[in-house]
């Protein structure tokens, strides 16, 4: 794994990568152009759920004790 950011950012990539492949498989289909809705949604996730927050959890796991962080 990648030091960082970039060992982040390489476990996110990764992740959405296998889940379109799963959801793929299951028989889901892309319909474009998106709903609106879904866009702002879509943004929003990846800003505050995948940027911000993720990275501010590592950095904590990284900084400090496990079982401190995850109290």
């Amino acid at each position: 794994m990648a030091p960082g950011s970039a060992g982040f950012a390489s476990e996110m990539i990764c992740g959405g990568a296998i889940l379109l492949v799963i959801s793929l498989l299951m028989g889901e289909r892309f319909t474009w152009p998106p709903q609106p809705l879904a866009g702002v949604a879509w943004t929003y996730l990846v800003v505050f759920g995948s940027l911000i927050a993720f990275t501010a959890y590592m950095t904590l796991l990284a900084r400090t004790r496990v079982t401190l962080a995850t109290s």
